[in-house]
């Protein structure tokens, strides 16, 4: 049993040799400030890795890929001695978890705050944009503040061993489920972003991952509810879950209980808040922030729009593209009855989180999450290859003047993914003319 335990297959010679290289990647490009270097290098190593992986698919296929738990716990080592890569925002996570728990409130204190001159924590002066408030719902500051339990100098540790659980559900469910040359592909986002950046982003998409395999509605709904209250991208999930419960027989207290989930947060932070709060963090994310955006940087960089007006228009164009997608499913749903299938489920959820990173002024690579785990399910490869290129963004490290090549390479992807869901589901089938399934892999 012992040599069983510690025999290593292919996948998990790739988890570890990915994990080694980010963790040296990280040793050499850390820093505490936010003037980051060496993009390029990370880049390089992700296209490497997923150009060899495609050769060595080639003659060895990788079909019922699985961890073992010596392999898997190889490679979160490795990465326990590394630090977040091109990222400060833990400084940020473990601040806020912490001082939530303590009964503050960082939703109208920022970190640079008098109110918390006899806090003691170790990374205070690395905060970024200390002088913004919290941007997160109260279950992400409390699963900071969790990790902020075990001390300043263990927190961050915790969060990644964390984050490395949710990482290894989410393998083991999809798995049986999907392309495993995708999963092997996606080994460097997973640790890069989710293991060594610590992001909250992986613990709401533990919650969609509930929602789209749970087959009970209510069970599903904790799911929602998990998505939600931690990152409030999570509200996008509520419609489809009313359409679910709809078609089903005595679906009043279903119903019920997601309105009661709808206002939950609402109330929570009117409570925390209160009506005349100044939100400094979130009305700065939503004005001024840009990041390797891909319709925003048409308008601005193509077609010169002044930069207030272009983000007026991204959104007015999200909503036009959100009232297109709901009038195609309303109409496929009217043909079936208001019987929603599991794919379309899929379909819906990667139609809007892709769309709505496409059209956002800022792409963070680790959003990538909410429409990938869709576009996973979907087996979609373009899907999965928008998440991949997202890396791209970080060309910006070190190579400011190729920015625009790098939002190129990451937001290609979201039209060719388009095209390859017309060509494949079956919703595209009824609606939109094509002649026959296709898939690229």
């Amino acid at each position: 049993m012992g040599i069983a335990f510690l025999r290593l297959n292919k996948f998990d010679g790739l988890w570890i040799f990915s994990a080694a290289m980010l963790t040296i990647l990280a040793q050499v490009f850390y820093r505490n400030d936010t003037h980051f270097v060496g993009g390029a290098y990370y880049i390089f190593f992700v296209m490497t890795f997923v150009g060899a992986i495609f050769l060595i698919n080639l003659k060895f296929r990788f079909e019922h890929c699985h961890f073992s738990p010596f392999g898997f716990s190889l490679g979160i080592i490795l990465l326990l001695f590394s630090r977040p890569l091109f990222e400060n925002d833990h400084y940020r996570y473990l601040f806020e978890g912490k001082v939530f728990l303590m009964g503050l409130n960082p939703y109208t204190h920022a970190p640079n705050h008098e109110i918390y001159e006899k806090v003691t924590y170790l990374a205070k002066d690395l905060i970024g944009y200390n002088y913004l408030t919290t941007i997160y719902p109260p279950g992400a500051l409390l699963y900071f503040g969790l990790a902020s339990i075990f001390g300043d100098k263990f927190a961050l540790s915790f969060l990644m061993l964390a984050n490395s659980l949710i990482v290894y559900w989410l393998y083991k469910k999809l798995f049986s489920k999907v392309n495993p040359l995708f999963l092997v592909m996606l080994i460097p986002f997973f640790q890069k972003e989710y293991i060594q950046g610590v992001h909250i982003d992986l613990l709401a998409a533990l919650g969609m991952g509930i929602f789209l395999c749970e087959k009970k509605s209510l069970n599903s709904l904790w799911g929602v509810a998990l998505a939600y209250w931690v990152k409030f991208l999570g509200l996008a999930l509520l419609p489809i879950y009313f359409i679910k419960v709809f078609s089903e027989k005595e679906s009043f207290k279903k119903i019920t209980a997601g309105v009661l989930l709808f206002i939950s947060l609402p109330l929570t932070l009117y409570v925390l808040v209160g009506d005349d709060t100044f939100l400094s963090g979130a009305n700065s994310f939503g004005r001024n922030w840009v990041w390797n955006s891909g319709f925003y940087s048409i308008l601005v960089n193509g077609l010169n729009v002044y930069a207030g007006f272009a983000r007026q228009m991204t959104l007015l164009s999200y909503c036009l593209y959100l009232l297109i997608v709901g009038i195609i499913f309303l109409i496929q749903l009217s043909k079936q009855k208001y019987i929603l299938h599991k794919r379309q489920s899929y379909i819906y959820c990667y139609l809007i989180f892709s769309g709505l990173m496409f059209f956002s002024p800022v792409y963070n690579a680790w959003y990538a999450i909410w429409f990938l785990l869709p576009g996973l399910l979907l087996n979609n490869f373009s899907a999965v290859m928008y998440a991949l290129f997202s890396c791209w963004g970080y060309i910006f490290y070190g190579h400011k003047e190729l920015i625009l090549v790098g939002e190129f390479f990451t937001h290609i992807w979201f039209p060719l993914s388009l095209l390859e869901l017309r060509n494949e589901s079956e919703l595209s089938l009824m609606l939109m003319g094509a002649k026959k399934p296709r898939r690229f892999f």
